[in-house]
């Protein structure tokens, strides 16, 4: 059974908060407006999905049980390309980087309402992507074989 997307965010929440503290902390592409911040946490088919804000990003991150995602993802009409990564303690990540530069983020609030706005949107994508994927599976492309006097 995967891991819900409720303890991921736990972990997430910890690992970039410490990315922050030790890696980003005073940087000039950080919005210092911002802190570390996860959302909309959802399963988009059988994938546990999350918004991830933080002071230079904000990113949608998914974990297919498989670890099967294709290279690019439409997202609210844009053709953004997926990352992956293995991160210790976490596992592999697939992320899509939804708002690239958050220093023009007003206030958390600001980044709060982005993030959900597009969050929708990458949610379908993972659905779509990880629905295609499924069928194209040969196993499960079997149910789906009409079967004529030829195959008898």
């Amino acid at each position: 059974m995967p891991e819900s997307p409720s303890d991921l965010a736990g972990r997430i929440l910890k690992h970039f908060t410490a990315v922050h503290l030790e890696v980003f902390l005073g940087d000039p592409v950080c919005n210092p407006k911002l802190r570390v911040e996860v959302l909309e946490e959802a399963v988009a088919h059988d994938t546990p999905t999350l918004v991830l804000i933080t002071p230079w990003t904000i990113n949608g991150l998914a974990f297919p049980p498989d670890g099967t995602l294709p290279d690019t993802l439409t997202v609210n009409r844009r053709s953004l390309p997926v990352f992956v990564t293995d991160i210790a303690g976490i596992g592999v990540v697939h992320s899509v980087n939804l708002v690239a530069n958050t220093a023009t983020l007003a206030s958390p609030e600001a980044a709060r309402t982005a993030a959900r706005a597009l969050s929708g949107d990458f949610r379908h994508a993972i659905a779509r992507a990880r629905e295609a994927a499924q069928v194209a599976d040969p196993g499960r492309r079997e149910l789906f074989r009409i079967r004529t006097h030829r195959d008898e």
